[in-house]
C-alpha cells in the first residue's frame, strides 16, 4: 500500500502527467498532423435546364493525412442536384457531376463545395452556377 501523502497526491500528479501529455512541447494541444484545400474547374457554370454538367475537383493533402475525402455541395438551387463524390486515399482528383431537371428555373445562385476528411478541418471552394432558360412550369 502507498503511503498516506502519496495516496493523496497520486491523482493530482496522474491528472498533471495526462494534461502534460495531450500538449506537443511548448505549443499547446496536438493538432491533427495534415489539412485540405480544394480547387475546382471551371469556378462557374451556365446549366441547361435538362442537362448533366462536370466540375472537376482537386483536392490537396497536407502533413500526415492522407485518407478518404468526401465531397459535399451546399446550397443547390431547386431543380440541381449533385451526384455523390469521394477521392481515395492517394488520389487528387474526382468529377462532381451536376444534374439539371428541365423544370429547373432560371436564375443564378453560388453553392459551396465542402471536402472533408477524418481528422482533418473541412474545405471549402464556391461554385457560381446560372441556370439559362426556363424550365417548363411545376
Amino acid at each position: 500500500m502507498l503511503p498516506r501523502t502519496l495516496r493523496r497526491t497520486f491523482p493530482l500528479a496522474l491528472l498533471v502527467a495526462l494534461a502534460t501529455a495531450a500538449c506537443d512541447d511548448e505549443t499547446g494541444p496536438i493538432e491533427p498532423d495534415g489539412g485540405l484545400e480544394i480547387t475546382l474547374a471551371p469556378i462557374a457554370l451556365s446549366l441547361t435546364p435538362g442537362s448533366i454538367e462536370e466540375v472537376s475537383v482537386n483536392v490537396i493533402r497536407s502533413g500526415e493525412f492522407d485518407g478518404e475525402v468526401t465531397i459535399q455541395v451546399l446550397g443547390l438551387p431547386a431543380g440541381v442536384t449533385a451526384a455523390p463524390l469521394s477521392i481515395p486515399a492517394g488520389d487528387s482528383f474526382g468529377t462532381l457531376t451536376l444534374e439539371v431537371t428541365a423544370t429547373a428555373a432560371a436564375g443564378a445562385s453560388t453553392v459551396t463545395v465542402t471536402a472533408s476528411g477524418a481528422s482533418v478541418d473541412a474545405a471549402s471552394a464556391e461554385l457560381a452556377l446560372t441556370v439559362v432558360g426556363a424550365g417548363a412550369p411545376g
